[in-house]
């Protein structure tokens, strides 16, 4: 086993087994051995060398870096930012971290083994998920749609290659995103309505009512620094203004501990209503207030 740190680093880089002449390094003698099963390498050229770094290796150093760039909280978009306060997991980036790694150092050591193969496909499989999730609710996040681009990409080599099968792939790319998609549901679900009772405490909700004089009462819970509340300042809110003017009062406040660097906000008219983020058109944002005014008779 390796000892040092020298030693760790020249593990992972030490190449894969060379399946394809048969030939395994035993300390500094060559022992030739004979097998029809060996698993063959994307990464093998012609005379049978292993290449560190062939396009599917490349998809995963892109989607590894991709998600390390949101591990800074202020370049994570609202919606990983919800996410995560959302989730029962740690941190859902660290989740995506840690698998790309594993899958990245198990390629680098081992070669593209089919438990390694299978592995990438199952990460295709979530991927196609967050795709389909940030079409539905039409999310621009950057990071994300390069994850979700290069584990596909790479995924998509393999098939071509003929590295596996088709009918392999579909089982494992089928429940992969099956469970990713049974198990995010179920916990997104109640863990969110756990988030909005929580927050509901902490701002004393109940309390939150619309001013004297006033046709609704926007409260607005902001982070200092928050990009996602500087937009909402900014273009929502300066939106709300020139379209409502006095009839719809603006009182700030700071944000609840539970949920950081996305505004919260509270429509406090006849009617009252919880908004966890900015909304993510303007559009949505006045036809809530819109309904909610058009819901007292005395306006």
């Amino acid at each position: 086993m390796p000892q040092s740190s020298q030693q760790v680093l020249e593990w992972v880089l030490k190449p894969a087994p060379n399946c394809s002449t048969g030939q395994i390094e035993a300390g500094s003698s060559s022992v030739l051995k004979t097998s029809s099963n060996c698993d063959q390498s994307i990464g093998q050229n012609k005379v049978g060398k292993t290449e560190r770094f062939d396009l599917v290796t490349l998809s995963l150093i892109v989607a590894l870096l991709s998600a390390l760039y949101l591990v800074l909280p202020e370049n994570n978009c609202q919606s990983c930012t919800i996410a995560e306060s959302i989730q029962p997991l740690p941190g859902l980036k660290w989740v995506g971290i840690s698998t790309y790694a594993a899958v990245l150092l198990g390629r680098l050591r081992f070669g593209w083994k089919h438990w390694l193969k299978g592995a990438l496909l199952a990460l295709l499989g979530a991927h196609i998920c967050l795709a389909v999730y940030l079409i539905q609710f039409q999310i621009l996040c950057l990071p994300c749609i390069i994850c979700a681009l290069s584990i596909t990409a790479g995924a998509a080599i393999l098939l071509f290659r003929k590295q596996v099968s088709w009918q392999f792939a579909a089982v494992v790319v089928s429940t992969s995103a099956l469970a990713f998609a049974g198990a995010s549901a179920l916990a997104s679900k109640v863990e969110r309505i756990n988030l909005e009772n929580a927050i509901k405490e902490s701002i004393g909700y109940a309390n939150l009512h619309r001013q004297p004089g006033s046709g609704l009462t926007l409260y607005a819970f902001t982070v200092p620094n928050c990009r996602h509340c500087r937009d909402f300042e900014q273009t929502d809110l300066k939106a709300v203004k020139d379209r409502f003017g006095d009839r719809v009062t603006v009182s700030f406040h700071p944000a609840p501990p539970k949920l950081h660097n996305v505004p919260v906000l509270i429509l406090a008219g006849k009617e009252k209503m919880l908004i966890v983020g900015r909304p993510r058109k303007t559009e949505k944002l006045i036809h809530m207030i819109d309904k909610n005014l058009a819901a007292d008779s005395r306006l």
